[in-house]
């Protein structure tokens, strides 16, 4: 199809794309007829232009947007920045605490105690077997699906007095 024959012919459109939703955020026009748009856009966003041979204009707008919000989006919430190969710029350091790239290599955050072992202190804590059946009763499911803290539930039980 020339742009002689596309149904916008020589009157020329317009297309927008947005980096980002709010009005601060940058944009990008480009007018002409779809052939020059197509043209443009692949130009500007430093897209292939065989890869995108068969593309239509709506379908390479799509693409080109959901590029350019992504760029936003990395670019405003995650502070990513735009280096061009060979340009010898060096990134910006990060906000201590906020690159997760140095932050992978750091010891994993502590784990939360499991619930067997919360309930295993507890049964080691029990004072005397009322206690011991109350915190039993109020964990029923998690006793009976737990060898080990029957186990234990069963061996504290005896080391402690009757009537206690």
């Amino acid at each position: 199809m020339t742009d002689d024959d596309s149904p916008w012919g020589a009157r020329g459109i317009s297309v927008t794309i947005k980096f980002g939703k709010g009005y601060e955020e940058p944009w990008v026009v480009f007018r002409g007829t779809a052939g020059q748009i197509k043209t443009d856009m692949l130009d500007a966003f430093g897209l292939d232009a065989g890869e995108y041979a068969a593309f239509s204009l709506s379908e390479l707008i799509i693409n080109v947007r959901n590029s350019a919000q992504a760029t936003g989006t990395l670019r405003k919430e995650l502070g990513g920045q735009v280096i061009r190969p060979g340009s010898g710029a060096k990134p910006v350091a990060p906000a201590p605490g906020q690159d997760v790239w140095a932050d992978a290599g750091s010891a994993p955050p502590a784990q939360a105690p499991s619930v067997e072992d919360i309930l295993g202190k507890e049964i080691d804590a029990a004072a005397g077997r009322t206690a011991l059946k109350t915190l039993y009763g109020e964990n029923k499911a998690t006793f009976d699906a737990s060898e080990v803290l029957m186990a234990a539930y069963k061996a504290k039980g005896k080391s402690l007095p009757a009537g206690s």
